[in-house]
């Protein structure tokens, strides 16, 4: 209608917090994704999963886009084993810069196509930067008591 043809619409994510307030955890919640999990002998099984991301937010950033957690989901598509769960966190370090600062720990479970788990996991994810060199460390520890 009356509308200029373009708004400058600044990009407040990008600029400099000066109030230099970290904030532990930010993300969303309950995100549906599904998949098609792989077992070690390569047998599939469907399921949705329901996940959470997050990320620890510097004291110099002002936000964080969100849309690149749903990225980082549809990137590795619907097919999910366990040695791609730890492929995905190394993108999520490398595309959220250094958001993924400190540790995070998390679980999750692998089910086959009845519903029944068949092993569950946690794991503590540790994010450290050196420079604009990021080291992201996963200790993944699984029911049966492995650990990888």
């Amino acid at each position: 209608m009356n509308a200029p043809e373009r708004l400058p619409l600044p990009d407040v994510q990008s600029a400099t917090d000066t109030r230099q307030i970290a904030i532990g955890r930010v993300g969303i919640r309950s995100i549906r994704h599904p998949l098609r999990l792989l077992a070690a002998d390569g047998t599939p099984s469907m399921t949705v999963a329901s996940v959470d991301m997050y990320v620890g937010l510097p004291p110099e950033q002002k936000g964080t886009h969100m849309s690149r957690f749903i990225e980082i989901l549809e990137c590795h598509g619907r097919e999910l084993s366990i040695a791609r769960v730890a492929d995905m966190f190394d993108d999520m370090l490398e595309r959220l810069d250094r958001y993924f600062n400190g540790t995070v720990d998390a679980w999750g479970m692998f089910q086959d196509r009845s519903g029944k788990v068949v092993k569950r996991f946690t794991v503590v994810l540790r994010g450290t930067w050196t420079g604009d060199t990021g080291v992201l460390d996963e200790d993944f520890t699984y029911s049966d008591g492995t650990r990888e």
